[in-house]
């Protein structure tokens, strides 16, 4: 948490009774003007905010202790025997799209993955390179030895079902002689363009609807295309130390600002400045920094929003920071990446603000593959998490070859995972989730119990999505009111009037012996206890 930044409780306070979904401006404090220079926050707590989260009909994600109650009623509403757990994964046993397979000019690999829904279709921008003589009107290329560069580009390729996809030929670049290729971007001088995360403004003037960020060799630069295929640069960089691999930006309807995330290397620990022998700190590794702008131009100094801690091992740091938003909460999903195995696999972090976040639980999100298999050592997830249908989500991945170079461990041995033999390194791989399966909140055999903070909500019936995570799964609600500093069970609506929930089922509909009915509680504050065994919780919702 970055301290002097709005709370969550404080920011979501200041959304609409539209619920939590409402893309509303907040009302600042009465010390602050209404429209605050980056870096600028409000503080904790806002004049005359409400002691109750309205969250109308929308979905609720169980994801992080935003929405929970702890101790507001003496020995009710502590959550007691319950953590939180990420969702299980499906992974394609194959990569979704391969380098150099109908790309011959795609010589060293396909690297770090940018994928939107767009127009009916998947839309993909992903990093590409090759190695090419140095140019003396590109003196800042990056080297690879005396005579040679790389020259790492941003190419283009769609999908209409996110599995087969097809690299069309553009005509904008020309390599070795020739634009028949799917090539769109090169960068500035330097001819190095790392990255390349792009996504649409809903802000912008029809010829700059795509933006793209990408680490170059001299910071952070951004560019805009009316089409997402020819691209025109702006002129500011920002500079960001340890920039590396792959930075993304977005535009946040509620800041009214663009919001950066980027790969840092200012981390720093184990420094000591009191009494007579003062030590200095030591490098930590990289961290995930956070950046702001009101113009996509004049960005804010870097700011340290996530880091590995001891708990983590001191052989891990972040070596990615994939950021997305969903059901109006903001996930990223950063790879963790562990020096001596030189593994790296997705965990997750959840922020309500856009500013703060939190890790929920240090389990890992999508996991590496068995020996043999294409992502054995190096899985990065690309910015998005997709609706595919009504009931899945689509994260896409990037995986490399044997593990990350310069890791302690060297007994790998290459193996038969890259049945693709000849073609160059990298490949794109596609995880599925179900919806709204991301993190929950679970019990296991002993018994768990854990409450909300008071909502206002609009409907009439009450909706879990849950699912069995071991023997005899049940799950009771039942509602509660303030009453001084207790609460007073509503009638009715007690865990012993609650029918048990056994199954897995995305839409399950909680009853009480009398029905489902919660019509009259509608617009009053109220609060939900939950009581479970052997099941995890992921979301609530009530329905009209």
């Amino acid at each position: 948490m970055v301290q002097g930044t709005l709370s969550r409780r404080g920011f979501f306070r200041n959304l609409s009774s539209a619920g939590l979904a409402a893309a509303s401006v907040p009302r600042q404090s009465r010390s602050q003007p209404e429209d605050l220079p980056p870096g600028m926050t409000t503080g904790w707590g806002v004049p005359g905010a409400a002691g109750e989260i309205t969250v109308g009909s929308s979905t609720q994600l169980l994801c992080d202790d935003f929405l929970i109650s702890r101790g507001s009623a003496p020995g009710r509403d502590y959550a007691v025997h319950v953590a939180f757990n990420v969702a299980p994964v499906k992974k394609e046993e194959q990569p979704v799209m391969l380098p150099g397979r109908d790309a011959p000019w795609e010589k060293t690999g396909m690297y770090w993955v940018c994928v939107l829904q767009d127009g009916g279709r998947y839309r993909c921008w992903y990093n590409t390179s090759r190695y090419t003589a140095r140019l003396p009107e590109y003196p800042h290329q990056r080297p690879v030895d005396k005579d040679q560069v790389v020259h790492m580009m941003v190419a283009y390729a769609e999908s209409d079902d996110g599995i087969t996809w097809r690299k069309p030929i553009v005509n904008l670049v020309d390599i070795d002689g020739s634009k028949a290729n799917n090539v769109v971007f090169v960068g500035d001088t330097d001819r190095y363009t790392e990255g390349g995360v792009v996504f649409i403004d809903p802000t912008a003037r029809s010829d700059e609807r795509y933006k793209m960020v990408f680490a170059s060799r001299f910071g952070l630069k951004g560019a805009y295309s009316g089409d997402g295929l020819r691209w025109s640069l702006y002129p500011r960089t920002a500079e960001v130390r340890g920039l590396d691999t792959q930075n993304v930006a977005n535009y946040d309807p509620i800041l009214r600002r663009y919001v950066a995330y980027v790969r840092s290397n200012a981390l720093n620990y184990g420094g000591l400045d009191v009494g007579l022998h003062p030590v200095a700190p030591t490098g930590r590794g990289r961290a995930v920094a956070r950046m702001e702008s009101p113009d996509f131009q004049n960005w804010s100094p870097a700011e340290i929003v996530l880091a590995p801690d001891i708990q983590d091992g001191l052989d891990m740091d972040f070596y990615t920071c994939p950021c997305s938003r969903y059901q109006d909460v903001h996930f990223m999903l950063p790879s963790a990446y562990y020096h001596w195995s030189g593994k790296l696999n997705l965990q997750v972090a959840v922020s309500r603000d856009n500013r703060q976040w939190v890790r929920p639980t240090r389990a890992t999100l999508v996991d590496n593959g068995g020996a043999g298999s294409y992502d054995e050592f190096r899985i990065y997830a690309g910015p998005g998490i997709l609706p595919s249908g009504r009931d899945r989500l689509t994260i896409f991945t990037r995986s490399g070859q044997g593990p990350h170079p310069g890791s302690v461990d060297a007994s790998y041995k290459a193996g038969p995972w890259k049945n693709w033999s000849g073609l160059p390194e990298g490949c794109m791989g596609r995880v599925m989730l179900k919806r709204e399966r991301i993190v929950g909140i679970e019990a296991r055999s002993e018994p768990g119990v854990f409450a909300t903070r008071p909502l206002v909500f609009a409907g009439r019936r009450l909706r879990v999505n849950v699912e069995p995570i071991g023997p005899d799964p049940q799950l009771r609600v039942q509602l509660v009111q303030s009453e001084g500093r207790g609460i007073k069970l509503v009638p009715g609506r007690a865990f012993a009037d609650s029918d048990p929930i056994t199954a897995d089922d995305l839409d399950a509909v909680v009853r009480w012996q009398s029905g489902p009915d919660l019509g009259p509680w509608s617009g009053r504050p109220v609060r939900l206890q939950f009581q479970l065994r052997s099941t995890r919780v992921y979301a609530f919702q009530f329905l009209d």
